[in-house]
């Protein structure tokens, strides 16, 4: 017996829209075909933004952890042109600011939102009015301040081969 046509998402996004107190107002997950990474994060906004305007959840402060992403949205990339030009014109329409830079490590609920698209097979977006038992956790850590450890990548150049070679290391602590 043939196995059915299944389609395999390679990339998954996670959203949360919270208010002033950091509490959960909307959350959401989807997957997306293979892409590039930059890409990804263009979608995760254009959604997020899409999804605010719609519902009228403005004005919102947007945080990123993608800082080609921030810099592009400032600039400009011939590759991304139409896609960043619609993220700033939701930007220009909600009269919201260019998205603040953080670490990811300082947003586990999206990290976690995106985790549990990986379990899921389905690729239609996913809207979450009320927050799911799996981010509790991560909600109550941004609420308390929690820090958690910051993995980087320290590149260490070879000259003979020009190689970069990258080793993970663990330093400092930043605020989720």
């Amino acid at each position: 017996m043939a196995q059915p046509f299944r389609i395999r998402a390679k990339r998954r996004v996670g959203g949360v829209l919270r208010n002033h107190e950091r509490n959960w107002v909307l959350g959401y997950h989807m997957s997306l075909p293979l892409t590039t990474p930059t890409m990804v994060e263009l979608l995760a906004l254009k959604y997020g933004l899409t999804i605010a305007k719609a519902n009228n959840l403005h004005p919102i402060d947007i945080e990123n952890n993608s800082a080609v992403l921030l810099n592009m949205l400032q600039t400009d990339h011939p590759f991304y042109h139409n896609i960043l030009t619609e993220c700033r014109q939701l930007l220009e329409e909600m009269q919201l600011t260019v998205p603040t830079k953080v670490y990811r490590e300082q947003n586990k609920v999206t990290d976690a939102l995106a985790k549990e698209r990986a379990r899921t097979m389905h690729l239609e977006p996913r809207l979450f009015w009320q927050m799911p038992s799996f981010v509790n956790d991560f909600v109550q850590a941004a609420r308390e301040g929690t820090t958690f450890n910051r993995r980087i990548k320290k590149p260490t150049i070879i000259l003979p081969g020009r190689d970069v070679v990258l080793s993970n290391i663990s330093c400092g602590s930043y605020n989720s």
